[in-house]
């Protein structure tokens, strides 16, 4: 005979439960409390679900085990229907208010080894999956908007990490993580598409979108208004080469109709790649200040802590100046500059001896500036990725030595 339950008789049952169980010598005689969900709260007969009772924690478990089912499944649903207006906090969406809640969960931890979880949720998985769209989800949320609004906001999920403590700091290697996705690949067998996070927008809107509207896929804010002091790096995206060795920074994937501009820099400047082969540049493009370095010794050994920088040197006479090893990148450069009178006589050579390459000469021993020759003297060395080259940038004749 199926036997009904109203919610106060469910409620009063367990009171029951819970009140013999806290009688002298339960605790001890039995630790564990097995109810069948027929005895508990007169379900349907013939699907195996369990409430477990530990008499010592008061643990709840609630276990089924289906097979071959073509319906939906669900070991426990909790529904909320209100149009309360109760709301605790000032602000929703930054400052972690809340109103109600269909589920409501609150812990308080307080161990040194952290490993807490309100909610931790394990799937296990051994479905061969042959359709797309098919696949298995951790946690889902979807949230269904059918009202109009002049404000406020609708989110499918919101995770706030807050640090609110008056002395108490956390310091540069202690992060506070807003929120954490990872694609993990642990075995040996291979992910051919592994994705941290998969975000976007879709629309399927079919009349004309309202005046000012902005569809994103991905925003991100930085608020510092209300610190007294800012970080040494405030960063809106950092993308970390954590370890090995990836492909691309940043790589934009053409489908479709693709990007009208690629990038929109802050005061409205633009770079694109919409023809395809070629990058076009809206704006003043201003190439960097070279890098100075002032040298007043009577030798320099130069290394790559030099390149793209000018080397400027000012003693008041005889300078010896010695390149870094051959096999510099392609392109790596230093500039060396004579800042002094006619006595400051330099003398530039390859660490390897006879391996300077200059004009029709490819086995150069040093450069310098002879007499008359000198206030002014400005020259480059540019790498070809095995052997310097010297170009002679000033309005003075450089002397070549073989």
């Amino acid at each position: 005979m199926r036997r009904t339950w109203t919610l106060a008789a469910f409620a009063a049952t367990i009171a029951g439960l819970w009140l013999a169980l806290a009688a002298p010598g339960v605790a001890e005689r039995a630790h564990d409390l097995y109810v069948t969900k027929r005895l508990l709260v007169g379900l349907r007969p013939g699907l195996p679900a369990t409430f477990q009772v530990n008499a010592e924690t008061g643990l709840l478990t609630i276990s089924k085990s289906l097979s071959g089912q073509t319906t939906e499944n669900n070991n426990a649903t909790l529904a909320l229907t209100t149009n309360s207006t109760y709301l605790t906090g000032t602000n929703l969406t930054y400052s972690g208010a809340r109103g109600s809640s269909a589920l409501k969960i609150t812990g308080t931890y307080s161990g040194v080894n952290g490993g807490y979880s309100n909610i931790y949720s394990t799937v296990t998985t051994t479905g061969a999956h042959t359709a797309d769209g098919a696949g298995v989800i951790g946690i889902k949320g979807v949230l269904t908007n059918t009202a109009a609004l002049a404000d406020g906001n609708i989110y499918g999920g919101q995770f706030i990490a807050k640090h609110n403590h008056a002395t108490n700091d956390m310091t540069a290697s202690a992060a506070l993580v807003g929120l954490e996705a990872w694609a993990y690949d642990s075995n040996t067998g291979t992910v051919g598409t592994l994705l941290g996070a998969n975000l976007g927008y879709h629309n399927e809107c079919s009349t004309t979108q309202v005046g000012g509207s902005v569809h994103r896929a991905l925003q991100v804010f930085c608020d510092d208004a209300a610190g007294a002091d800012a970080a040494d790096e405030a960063t809106g995206i950092c993308i970390w080469n954590m370890a090995g060795t990836q492909t691309y920074g940043i790589n934009m994937v053409k489908s479709d109709g693709g990007f009208t501009t690629d990038i929109k820099l802050q005061n409205g400047e633009t770079i694109s790649n919409a023809t395809d082969g070629a990058v076009a540049l809206t704006g003043t493009l201003t190439a960097p200040a070279l890098t100075p370095v002032a040298d007043s010794s009577d030798a320099r050994v130069c290394t790559s802590a030099d390149y793209g920088k000018v080397i400027v040197l000012t003693h008041a006479d005889t300078v010896a100046v010695t390149l870094p090893a051959n096999g510099a990148a392609a392109g790596s450069w230093i500039d060396f500059m004579l800042a002094g009178n006619d006595s400051l006589a330099v003398t530039i050579s390859a660490a390897t001896a006879d391996s300077l390459i200059g004009p029709n000469d490819a086995d150069l021993k040093s450069v310098t500036w002879g007499s008359g020759h000198r206030i002014g003297a400005y020259c480059r060395m540019i790498s070809d990725g095995s052997y310097w080259h010297v170009l002679n940038l000033g309005g003075t004749t450089m002397t070549y030595t073989d």
